[in-house]
């Protein structure tokens, strides 16, 4: 929904800020002699990542006494994330530089929520070896955060959009289409429409992502004040506009939302084509 810049921080200094975080001089030698195992990943992360076939990667159904990553076991590389880095400095400090940089607003489903952790993009739970690399943390809301869960992809159009990877038609192109029920209240209904020129992939994974993050309901709670309010101002102070000048108004709203499928920017656009509700006074 929101393209993030990559992080600053590189997969090499990520995970070696992270083992400098041990004090236990045997076991920060075991992790660091296996750095180069997870560079060798990370490597591997950015080149799949970088062509959208981050599914490709095999997921690992592992105990947390497994070695997964040369000596490493499941369990000591995901608690290098849940403990060194989320609550040890000084990797904490990448932590939070990572998580400030989405400015507040979840990337996931385009700013409804704040981001109060990070997300693994692939799930710790099946891919350890990426659990402190810088590019697989997503600044995420609560709710995208449980929502996503765990779920593995299995083919490139079941995979969410990727804030530091995705093609900029995501971002630049509109998707996202709202519908105007009229009912009393009126209600709107938002649905994934892309356009016809998009591949059959990028449809599908837009519909992945939009129903991965339940966006449809949640865009939908978002509105209810906003009609109310909306509708008490073309009965009084937007009373005497003509449709014409109501339409206006409404589409300076879509060009003055943060991005073009932001929640106001659709909803405004649905109400901006339905001329039963502009017309009413």
């Amino acid at each position: 929904m929101q393209k993030l810049s990559l992080p600053v921080f590189s997969s090499s200094k990520s995970y070696s800020t992270c083992v400098e975080g041990i004090t236990d001089d045997d076991l920060r030698a075991s992790y660091e002699a296996d750095a180069y195992l997870i560079e060798g990943a990370s490597i591997e992360y950015t080149g799949k990542a970088g062509v959208a076939e981050l599914y490709a990667i095999p997921a690992l159904n592992t105990k947390d006494n497994e070695h997964v990553v040369g000596s490493l076991t499941k369990a000591q590389l995901t608690k290098l994330y849940s403990y060194y880095m989320v609550k040890k400095y000084p990797a904490r400090n990448i932590y939070d530089e990572i998580k400030a940089s989405a400015n507040g607003k979840c990337p996931f489903c385009g700013g409804i929520g704040q981001p109060f952790t990070l997300d693994h993009y692939l799930p710790k739970a099946n891919y350890p070896q990426f659990s402190v690399l810088p590019m697989n943390l997503v600044p995420s809301c609560r709710d995208c955060n449980t929502g996503k869960g765990t779920g593995i992809a299995l083919a490139s159009g079941q995979q969410v959009l990727h804030p530091y990877f995705e093609d900029d038609c995501f971002y630049l192109e509109k998707w996202i289409t709202a519908k105007i029920i009229h009912s009393d209240p009126i209600t709107i209904e938002f649905y994934v429409d892309p356009p016809n020129t998009w591949s059959s992939n990028f449809k599908e994974r837009a519909l992945a992502h939009f129903n991965s993050f339940d966006l449809a309901s949640r865009f939908s709670v978002q509105v209810g004040d906003e009609i109310a309010m909306l509708n008490h101002q073309r009965s009084t102070i937007m009373r005497n506009y003509t449709t014409e000048i109501f339409k206006q108004h409404l589409n300076s709203v879509v060009e003055g939302a943060p991005f073009i499928n932001h929640w106001r920017a659709v909803m405004y656009s649905g109400l901006f084509a339905d001329d039963e509700f502009c017309s009413i006074v």
